[in-house]
């Protein structure tokens, strides 16, 4: 005898749910739920894509201490994307304390620029990436004229930003830098690598409020501004919404929501050792900076105001050799092997990434235990790229084609 089985089906409607009651219920839910519960009708998909929504989220993840920043994944990301080269091998992800089913999986394979609409067939590097700000990637196209990009790799948007006033013919004799509010605004900072007899650093600034770019001139104190000799920091940082690098002996900040037209600056941390390199960085949502030679030292910015530093950690370079037997073996005996500092783990102030001779490796400053990181390739820098609580959308650039 067959027995049939009748199955039933529960339709449920949520016409009779207010939406603030409906949004308390969808905030507590993974994230990457609710990007799949934006198809289950057209109210949802409103309600998750007001930029409300967003910002409430956001809110009740950095009000959580068990949600806190120290808990949102990260990875390090290459300058370049080579075309030849597949995706995985130009990002570095390291593990972090955090849920992933709170947040998108930071894995290589989600993390690429495939849909950039770059085309460089006669050209061995395709992108640079040049800095991050707020889950934003400023990039550009290694061809002359330079093509700078603006993009959220996890929601696959992008915009191609209008020409700058003087067209680079290549991407290191321009730096730049990028400062995204949470509403998705941006500002583009152009900064020049060449040397100069004068005392005048010029500024090229990108709004994507307005959607031009504008020319500043400012007057430095340091004559003849140079970012091209062998203490130049290699990338830009975005601290607290304002854009910091550095020139010589000394940091550099501007700061376009606050005065467009006047440039600050404040002294690196003295030493009285001869450093070969120095990098900026944030950690624990403070700046520092350290230095790399023959010794590895660490500064955290402890005054803004003043421009005050503390000496947090130094290690002699030889001491760290000899701690590491694999980098003693490695390196021990080569009296010309210095360490260049690259970045900082981003919630942790012992852990460092350098190179030291030809390879990679991550040191912690406070046990001395160190680890080879075999990539294939030792980067110039390397770009901390953390996701924030919610995806920063991208607003609809107001410029046309024909300003690219």
């Amino acid at each position: 005898m067959n027995t049939m089985i009748e199955s039933t089906k529960v339709f449920w409607y949520d016409s009779d749910i207010p939406d603030s009651l409906l949004t308390e219920i969808l905030i507590r839910l993974p994230m990457k739920s609710i990007f799949l519960f934006k198809s289950v009708s057209k109210r949802w998909l409103s309600l998750i894509s007001d930029a409300f929504f967003g910002r409430y989220y956001a809110a009740r993840i950095n009000n959580d201490p068990a949600l806190s920043r120290s808990h949102q994944p990260w990875i390090f990301l290459f300058p370049y994307f080579y075309k030849e080269v597949l995706p995985t091998e130009t990002v570095i992800r390291f593990p972090t304390s955090f849920n992933p089913e709170r947040f998108y999986e930071l894995s290589s394979s989600l993390f690429s620029l495939s849909f950039l609409p770059v085309h460089t067939e006669d050209s061995v590097l395709s992108i640079h990436i040049i800095a991050s700000s707020n889950g934003m990637v400023l990039c550009c196209r290694n061809a002359y004229p330079l093509t700078y990009y603006v993009c959220n790799p996890i929601t696959k948007q992008h915009v191609i930003l209008p020409t700058p006033p003087k067209p680079a013919s290549f991407c290191h004799s321009m730096d730049a830098g990028i400062i995204c509010k949470d509403d998705g605004s941006y500002t583009v900072v152009r900064i020049p690598n060449e040397e100069s007899s004068s005392n005048m650093l010029e500024l090229e600034i990108f709004s994507s409020e307005t959607g031009t770019w504008t020319e500043f001139n400012f007057s430095c104190q340091v004559r003849n501004y140079s970012r091209s000799n062998h203490k130049r920091l290699y990338s830009t940082i975005s601290y607290n919404g304002i854009l910091h690098w550095a020139a010589d002996k000394q940091i550099f900040a501007y700061d376009p929501y606050r005065s467009t037209d006047q440039c600050y600056s404040m002294e690196l941390p003295k030493c009285s050792e001869r450093l070969e390199r120095y990098s900026l960085a944030i950690c624990c949502g403070r700046l520092c900076c350290f230095a790399g030679g023959k010794s590895l030292r660490l500064w955290e910015l402890t005054n803004y105001e003043s421009g005050k530093w503390n000496l947090k950690h130094q290690r002699k370079l030889s001491e760290i050799c000899s701690v590491d037997a694999r980098l003693h073996e490695l390196f021990g005996s080569d009296v010309k092997i210095c360490f260049r500092p690259l970045a900082m783990h981003p919630f942790n102030w012992d852990t460092v990434y350098g190179s030291c001779g030809s390879r990679l490796i991550s040191y912690n400053l406070r046990t001395g235990i160190s680890n080879l990181i075999d990539y294939g390739l030792i980067p110039a820098a390397l770009h901390p790229f953390i996701l924030p609580p919610w995806p920063t959308m991208i607003p609809q650039p107001s410029w046309g084609p024909d300003d690219i």
